[in-house]
């Protein structure tokens, strides 16, 4: 429901409350999203992004590595993180989803919608993302939908007690049996079969 720049600002917030990424790296995610935001703004083509978040990346290695204590693998895996965020923000598919507001689509869709989130979700937190859903589909004049947000559910509708990352490796639920039941439900319901 929201732009997807700030479901990635909230992301990596939580990964560093969450004991996933460390402090300096943190900041160095903000840094980068701070240039690639700029870069987009400044409408400059993919290969030009790439060049400059190359010539960011040169500057701030040193810096990194310098103001870590960790061995060196540990800045080596600091250097293929910092490495795969460039690729993964300015690969064609995220740059267009960094312009994209979802809301825009949302406010053209009057079939009937269900829309789930779970309240542990540290990817994309869903009491904003179902909130910005719902006055989208509001504004659409749409009126048949049903916004629903599940106690105890991770981003990929896992029963869970954290929501994080680390936690959805380790459990062994691939899908909740309550999502599936009110997904089943509301399916019958739109198609009348029940």
């Amino acid at each position: 429901g929201q732009k997807l720049k700030e479901v990635f600002e909230k992301q990596v917030k939580f990964k560093l409350e969450d004991g996933e990424i460390r402090q300096e790296l943190y900041d160095l995610a903000q840094k980068i999203n701070k240039t690639v935001y700029r870069l987009m703004a400044q409408n400059i083509a993919q290969k030009s992004m790439i060049d400059s978040l190359k010539k960011f990346h040169d500057n701030y290695r040193e810096i990194l590595i310098d103001s870590t204590k960790q061995n060196s693998f540990e800045n080596h895996k600091m250097e293929v993180n910092l490495l795969f965020t460039h690729s993964i923000k300015t690969s064609p598919h995220n740059l267009f989803n960094l312009r994209v507001n979802p809301a825009d689509y949302f406010e053209k869709v009057t079939c009937p919608v269900l829309s789930i989130g779970g309240s542990l979700d540290r990817l994309v937190p869903s009491n904003e993302n179902q909130e910005a859903i719902r006055q989208a589909l509001i504004k659409a004049g749409n009126q048949n939908f049903q916004i629903i947000e599940l106690e105890g559910l991770n981003h990929f509708f896992q029963e869970c007690e954290k929501g994080t990352t680390k936690e959805s490796l380790k459990l062994e639920q691939t899908f909740s049996p309550k999502a599936l039941e009110i997904m089943t439900n509301w399916i019958l319901l739109q198609t009348k079969y029940n």
